[in-house]
């Protein structure tokens, strides 16, 4: 706490000051870019192979609990629990 506003620190920022801050931001920018790339790459190919990797059964339990969500999402604001 200042005593004055004489004695409060200055505001400016000067060459150089927020350097290290901002090349740590542009080496995370760098980094989430190619985490999300790889990671599109991933859900592609598991999208792509989802049929081969299902078995019927399994894809009909599948679909049947999707559509019961969804039912139950579309219901959920005509229902009140009071």
């Amino acid at each position: 706490m200042a005593v004055s506003p004489d004695s409060m620190p200055s505001l400016r920022v000067y060459d150089g000051d927020l350097w290290t801050l901002m090349a740590a931001s542009d080496k995370l920018k760098e980094r989430m870019c190619a985490d999300e790339a790889t990671l599109a790459a991933i859900l592609q190919a598991v999208s792509s192979n989802r049929d081969m990797l299902l078995t019927r059964p399994v894809r009909d339990a599948v679909e049947a609990t999707t559509s019961v969500d969804n039912a139950r999402a579309q219901l959920a604001p005509i229902v009140s629990i009071g």
